[in-house]
């Protein structure tokens, strides 16, 4: 009698199980790296969304300045408190061979009745806070920028008499220089662009 043969069933030992989930796992790396890339790109598209945003609006008030400093009579409102925000220079000077000087670097100007920059701190003093002090700076009023968070504003410093191309050498000066300095934001508190122009009028 002859009796079939049986064949022993071989042991599993899932080889097959453990490849898939170090492949499950991987993949998973990859989906978790991908979305991580993804929400860092985000994060510095909008940062350089409200960066351009503040950049247009601290351009618009710039040339908003320069027009207001070009048809007002800007030098003789010009004071040390920035009254209205027409300012008296101050941290820079113009010297005769149109070279600005920076009085914050030299021991002659850093002296007790030295106001230092609008802006900064120098010299031992404090800034005069023009934008968030009421009618020490100018508010934005040309066309509405929408996206910013806070409206953009501006000073008009006058600086000196200068001599106009043209004209007789020495004085009387016919002609002033102005620096509108300009301070824009874009969509959030936390995205400020400040722009600076230097224009001769006359």
């Amino acid at each position: 009698m002859i009796k079939p043969i049986q064949s022993c069933p071989k042991q599993q030992k899932g080889s097959v199980l453990v490849i898939g989930l170090v492949i499950l796992l991987v993949i998973s790396f990859i989906g978790i790296s991908s979305i991580s890339s993804s929400k860092l790109e985000l994060k510095m598209s909008n940062n350089d969304r409200h960066r351009q945003l503040g950049f247009q609006a601290a351009e618009a008030a710039l040339r908003e300045g320069e027009r207001v400093a070009n048809t007002t009579d800007a030098r003789g409102l010009a004071n040390d408190a920035c009254t209205g925000g027409y300012c008296s220079s101050r941290g820079y000077y113009i010297n005769r061979n149109q070279q600005a000087v920076n009085k914050a670097t030299s021991a002659n100007y850093c002296s007790t009745d030295f106001t230092p920059e609008r802006w900064v701190t120098g010299c031992g003093g404090t800034s005069l806070e023009v934008w968030s002090t009421a009618n020490l700076s100018m508010a934005y009023s040309g066309s509405a920028i929408p996206g910013v968070a806070v409206t953009a504003r501006y000073i008009i410093e006058y600086l000196d008499d200068v001599d106009c191309s043209g004209s007789p050498i020495g004085p009387p000066y016919d002609c002033q220089l102005f620096r509108v300095t300009a301070l824009g934001y874009g969509g959030t508190e936390n995205s400020p662009v400040m722009l600076q122009s230097v224009f001769t009028k006359g």
